[in-house]
């Protein structure tokens, strides 16, 4: 087996998010190649097979990382796409970068060609509140737009004694009445247990991004927790979300040409 050709990646839950953290000294095949979007589209075969792999997920948001002494450039990819904040971003690296590069470096983070400025004495994971706008109420469904982006609010839910079954019997009875095809997200909220349950398309999400938590705090604004489906605490504090952050893995690749799976696969 050629070694040179394995590559780790590092995944963290952090801010509500999900990242994959890669470095591009292991993915670039050439010395004088520079780390840019125009790369990132080049190699965009290889990067879907670290995406799609069997713990990859709708919501993971994958980085490409670089360090040049006490930089780092990040460029970000995501086949599905949705809104993640720079902020996040830049939390994120500093979050991967102290628990796997270096604790005692105080790095300066470009994220996508756009610096970011955090002071390394911010222990906080804060998300702030996004401008929600409500579109069109509905006996049972509200639709909201945040950052251009619909989603769907369903009413009247009791997740604590829901199983997965009946909740994507939920989600395909209202897609066969309902015809929503122009809504990707779906939250579901538990206003007594404050349980916070994302469906993107037809999958269920982990952890929801800051949009659903936003859209939450609009439609109850004396709320002060929420819990995920994987009983994550999230606290609302001063119109932000502050969460915990975890490096929760990290994955070896062996990115070969003859690999059959050249766009990765994602078990049923």
């Amino acid at each position: 087996m050629n070694t040179q050709l394995i590559c780790t990646s590092y995944d963290c839950e952090v801010m509500g998010g999900l990242f994959r953290f890669v470095s591009f000294e292991q993915l670039k095949t050439t010395s004088n190649q520079k780390l840019s979007m125009d790369w990132m589209k080049q190699n965009i075969s290889k990067l879907s097979a670290m995406y799609h792999e069997p713990r990859g997920h709708p919501y993971l948001l994958f980085c490409v990382y670089s360090i040049k002494g006490d930089k780092c450039e990040v460029v970000t990819f995501q086949p599905l796409g949705h809104s993640v904040q720079l902020e996040t971003i830049s939390k994120a690296t500093r979050f991967m970068l102290q628990n796997v590069v270096n604790a005692n470096i105080n790095f300066n983070i470009e994220v996508n060609g756009l610096y970011t400025n955090h002071s390394v004495e911010d222990k906080n994971m804060e998300v702030k509140v996004s401008s929600v706008e409500l579109v069109k109420e509905k006996e049972e469904m509200d639709i909201y737009k945040v950052d251009s982006k619909l989603y769907g609010f369903v009413k009247t839910l009791d997740l604590k004694s829901m199983n997965i079954q009946k909740i994507l019997g939920i989600y395909d009875a209202y897609q066969k009445h309902h015809q929503q095809n122009d809504i990707e997200n779906y939250i579901y909220f538990d206003s007594k247990t404050h349980r916070v349950l994302i469906m993107h398309s037809d999958q269920i999400v982990r952890l929801p991004d800051s949009a659903a938590y936003s859209i939450i705090y609009h439609r109850f604004d004396n709320i002060s927790n929420l819990r995920t489906m994987t009983n994550q605490l999230i606290k609302i504090q001063d119109k932000k979300f502050v969460l915990e952050a975890s490096l929760s893995s990290f994955s070896q690749f062996y990115m070969s040409e003859t690999d059959p799976f050249k766009k990765g696969f994602i078990l049923q």
